[in-house]
């Protein structure tokens, strides 16, 4: 999978190229962006809400559990303790009755969605520069 990012001089739009299709990021007004899209933040924070209610829905409709709907709310804080680091917080709500079984499997179920082991494993980015005139 590959996501390619393009800024020009229009601060801060950023047009993403994925193979699902085209996207624009941004940042926030305050920040001196043009707020067009979500901001990096916000677009990891949606990939681990998607991820989750994407891997739940996947497991209860395999089980045929009647799930209404799933919202999944993500907050992150960045501590200024190295100690504490990056927190995120996942809340999430299910609508449908659930015995205290299915519940127990359903936030084990979360807790393996893939963006959830990506961001708690160890990850290793490796960069490399290009120049053009």
């Amino acid at each position: 999978m590959s996501v390619i990012a393009t800024i020009h001089q229009e601060k801060y739009s950023t047009i993403l190229e994925t193979p699902s299709g085209t996207f624009i990021a941004d940042e926030h007004l305050e920040a001196g962006g043009t707020q067009k899209g979500m901001n990096s933040h916000e677009l990891l924070l949606a990939g681990l809400a998607t991820c989750t209610a994407i891997t739940l829905r996947m497991y209860a409709d395999r089980k045929a559990w009647s799930i209404i709907g799933i919202q999944v709310q993500v907050n992150i804080t960045t501590e200024a303790d190295p100690e504490k680091g990056t927190q995120i917080e996942r809340s999430i709500q299910l609508s449908g009755t659930f015995t205290s079984e299915q519940e127990e499997r359903l936030l084990y179920i979360a807790n393996r969605c893939p963006i959830h082991k990506i961001l708690s494993g160890t990850m290793h980015i490796h960069t490399t520069l290009n120049t053009s005139p």
